[in-house]
């Protein structure tokens, strides 16, 4: 499942490594993609600042993210990102629900 736009793709690794440094590029192995990314995420190497997260997936995902915004020490709100059901990224234009939550609510 792509978390950009809660769609399935699968390929080999290879195939990934390769969308990574060169996207859709034909003929420099990536396969095809139906994914709205571009890839390239690492084109340019460290010096262009191309990056990957290595993250372990969240079996609790489909309960929302949270998101806290903090000045110091002090908490001034909490967003509360839901995936949109049947997804699971709650990225913002895949239908996801976001529910805000201000200092005033949470400060008790």
């Amino acid at each position: 499942m792509e978390a950009n736009d809660n769609h399935v793709e699968n390929h080999t690794v290879i195939e990934f490594i390769n969308w990574c440094i060169h996207g859709r590029e034909e003929g420099k192995g990536a396969g095809e993609w139906t994914s709205k990314g571009t890839g390239k995420y690492l084109e340019g190497g460290k010096a262009a600042g191309g990056q990957l997260t290595d993250q372990r997936f969240c079996g609790r995902i489909l309960e929302g993210e949270l998101r806290y915004n903090m000045v110091n020490t002090v908490c001034l709100g909490v967003i509360h990102k839901v995936p949109a059901p049947g997804g699971m990224s709650a990225v913002g234009g895949t239908g996801s629900e976001y529910f805000f939550y201000d200092n005033g609510v949470i400060s008790d």
